[in-house]
């Protein structure tokens, strides 16, 4: 820390306002009946939260400008008030006082993280006033505060717009796919168009399809199959090379590697059990799968499994089941019905889309 800086504590710098809910009677959906409403973190979002309630008496209130704190689990999340809100004791108002609030913002958005360890040790993962008024703080310079909030502010800023971009490309991505996979690309690379040609399309159990097109179900054209078990103490005792895939969807699914490979070759795989119930990934080479994996290979050499990746992406999630543990298992999914054009255009859509991907 340099020299010129202090530690000090939260109290001693803002006003700490710990949320209290409401009686129910004062609250409604019913946008604009008093203020906005929130119960805890789940109405945050990257900076400022969206409420879905309101309340016409709030028992506590958050002014804006304040820093707002989760302070049950997840302790220490944090948002910005952008207006009044009515917090409930799910979250406190920071309103700081003695130093730059934009400072003070990007400072507890640091140290927050120590509440979390306080609030693990607790029965119900939560923290009160006093330890929220203890977390130590950083106290810099006025002028520092200011050049330091500015430069974080300015990133912070830069992010947002780019996470913007990234997620007006991902919608751009969806639409292509959508077309992709109800038109098609014909011979000299253009989609097909159903108003000016609606001869070439057909309807079919999935909608309106090319007229060349056909609809199955992928135990028609795959053989379905599933990993094994394979544990963190396996990968230990039998390093290799070959990758070991789960159910996770972090790094493609990627738990580690082993010494063998059960699978080969162009492969789709889906997560059956779990959170991430019905995520599709395309497999090459030699690699292996756990039990919570499913699999499909080609049966004959007419199936592009990257094309089928594509198309079962999108349409996975209708068919988990929500009953208890997500699931998606091999009956299901053996029953899931996709577009198939020809193997040639099955590789133009490929093709398309990792271009859009790439670029």
């Amino acid at each position: 820390m340099p020299d010129s800086w202090t530690f000090t504590s939260l109290g001693r710098v803002a006003h700490v306002e710990m949320g209290q809910s409401p009686p129910s009677e004062y609250v409604s959906e019913r946008e604009g009946l008093g203020l906005p409403f929130l119960q805890g973190n789940a109405e945050f979002t990257d900076v400022h939260p969206k409420p879905g309630l309101w309340c016409r008496k709030p028992a506590k209130s958050a002014l804006s400008g304040d820093a707002l704190i989760s302070v049950r689990a997840p302790v220490g999340a944090i948002n910005r008030a952008d207006q009044d809100y009515c917090i409930g004791r799910g979250l406190a108002a920071i309103r700081f006082s003695s130093v730059d609030p934009d400072f003070g913002y990007q400072a507890l958005a640091l140290y927050a993280a120590e509440l979390r360890m306080v609030a693990q040790g607790t029965t119900f993962e939560a923290v009160g006033g006093n330890e929220l008024r203890e977390l130590r703080f950083p106290l810099a310079p006025a002028l520092e505060q200011r050049r330091i909030a500015e430069i974080l502010d300015t990133l912070d800023e830069a992010i947002r717009k780019t996470e913007e971009v990234i997620a007006k490309l991902q919608q751009m991505k969806q639409g292509l796919l959508h077309d992709l996979l109800t038109r098609g690309i014909d011979e000299n690379g253009e989609l097909r168009d159903p108003e000016r040609h609606p001869e070439q399309f057909k309807d079919s159990r999935l909608g309106w399809i090319p007229r060349e097109w056909m609809t199955q179900r992928t135990s028609e054209v795959c053989r379905l199959g599933r990993g094994r078990v394979i544990s963190q103490s396996y990968l230990l005792a039998n390093p290799g090379p070959y990758p070991v895939y789960s159910s996770q969807s972090k790094d493609e699914g990627l738990f580690g590697s082993i010494d063998t490979f059960d699978f080969e070759g162009p492969h789709v795989t889906w997560t059956t059990d779990g959170a991430y119930a019905g995520t599709v990934f395309y497999r090459n080479g030699r690699f292996n799968c756990t039990n919570v994996c499913g699999t499909l290979q080609a049966k004959d050499e007419g199936l592009d499994m990257q094309y089928l990746a594509l198309a079962l992406a999108p349409a996975t999630s209708r068919y988990v089941s929500r009953v208890g543990n997500d699931k998606l298992m091999n009956n299901v999914m053996g029953e899931i019905c996709v577009p198939l054009p020809g193997f040639q255009e099955q590789s133009r859509i490929v093709r398309c889309l990792c271009t859009v991907q790439n670029n």
